[in-house]
């Protein structure tokens, strides 16, 4: 899904999923935050590890991929908080 407005989102139901991966691809200006709920409806922050560093971000600002453990999430989403040009290409992974 292409992500190239603010507040543009992506979602994927992880219902009994032990853990997410979100890849972003593509030329982008702007931030995207990660998120997830219990309850379907209200999201807090999702911290998630990029592939290529070990400090952990809800947020992110350049192409990589990001991996998260989940703990009863039912929803995990992507969101384009900041935008300036661009689109930003999610894609998501689950681990059963």
């Amino acid at each position: 899904m292409a992500l190239g407005t603010t507040n543009a989102y992506t979602e994927v139901y992880t219902p009994n999923a032990k853990g997410v991966s979100i890849q972003i691809a593509g030329t982008y200006s702007g931030t995207v935050s990660f998120t997830a709920s219990v309850d379907g409806s209200n999201f807090v922050p999702l911290l998630l590890y990029p592939a290529n560093s070990g400090t952990a971000a809800t947020t992110a600002t350049t192409a990589n991929i990001f991996h998260a453990a989940l703990n009863g999430a039912k929803l995990v989403r992507a969101t384009m908080t900041a935008y300036t040009s661009g689109s930003a290409d999610v894609t998501f992974g689950i681990t059963k």
